[in-house]
């Protein structure tokens, strides 16, 4: 028999699709030219940072690479800010792949760090957490380039863009803002098959490969489990199982690992993260994966 076990994971905003006419960005960015930095802690292994809305807070939000919308807060917080609900609404696609719906409102300004957003989307929605009262969102980093330094827990926005001549660097396409880096799998015929997953910090899972690779991976028979993940559109089963070979993250490779397997894209969440310095850079569509300072010294 094989073992099992039992495993709770948490994602938030995987896709997100606007009604026509609908823009995730914010009307303007005010940043110094050096950028900012800000802490960054993790919470059951997802990253919060403080922020100010129309000058009040500060407020814990949830940074989430698997988010479409620059920022979502939670109807409670909303009420508090007085923020006005606007006409339509959003659909959100969620990691089950439900789809569930958003009121619209707009926040005159965000501050993270020294920089300020001004005229900032947002939907207003509950979304799920005790932590965090809100979503940063790919959209609100649409121009620049945003990093997480997961060892050091430090949030950082700059402008300017990923140099291609960087090893660790790589293209990636983006869906909705949401960027796609390649993982390479061992197969049963002594091969390799790459395939592109969402880069998700909402997620605290892990990664996880599309279920239609199933037949094909070198896994180990003995080794399984199961896992129960809570999303925005209910829960989600994800099959667990160990790899019989090299899992590849761009330059990167790790021997047995456990991985999920589920319907959809799949994705890489902040636990496979936490020894790296993951820049995102949506306008170049590029990546960078670097072991950071502080790992690298261990």
């Amino acid at each position: 028999m094989r073992p099992r076990h039992a495993y709770r994971l948490v994602t938030l905003l995987a896709l997100v699709a606007g009604a026509p006419g609908c823009t995730f960005e914010p009307r303007s960015v005010s940043m110094p030219e050096g950028g900012t930095s800000v802490p960054m802690s993790l919470t059951d292994h997802q990253p919060g940072v403080d922020v100010t809305l129309n000058g009040r807070g500060p407020f814990r939000v949830l940074v989430d690479t698997g988010a479409s919308p620059a920022l979502a807060v939670t109807p409670k917080l909303a009420a508090e800010l007085g923020l006005r609900r606007q006409l339509g609404f959003v659909r959100l696609r969620a990691a089950n792949g439900k789809w569930v719906r958003a009121a619209r409102a707009s926040v005159r300004s965000l501050r993270l760090g020294d920089a300020e957003f001004r005229d900032v989307p947002a939907v207003i929605l509950d979304i799920g957490e005790e932590d965090f009262v809100g979503v940063l969102g790919m959209g609100l980093f649409s121009r620049g380039v945003v990093t997480f330094d997961f060892p050091g827990r430090r949030l950082s926005l700059r402008r300017g863009a990923l140099g291609a001549d960087d090893p660790d660097t790589f293209a990636a396409p983006f869906v909705y803002g949401i960027p796609l880096v390649p993982v390479g799998a061992p197969l049963r015929d002594n091969g390799s098959r790459d395939v592109h997953v969402l880069l998700d910090t909402g997620s605290n899972g892990g990664v996880v490969l599309p279920a239609s690779l199933r037949d094909e991976l070198d896994t180990d028979p003995d080794v399984g489990g199961r896992a129960v993940a809570d999303t925005l559109g209910g829960t989600r089963e994800i099959d667990l199982v160990k790899l019989r070979g090299q899992l590849v993250l761009g330059r990167f490779r790790a021997d047995g690992r456990v991985v999920g397997l589920a319907p959809g894209r799949g994705s890489v969440g902040t636990p496979a993260l936490r020894e790296f310095e993951v820049s995102i850079d949506q306008r170049s569509r590029r990546v960078r994966l670097r072991v950071a300072p502080e790992s690298a010294a261990r």
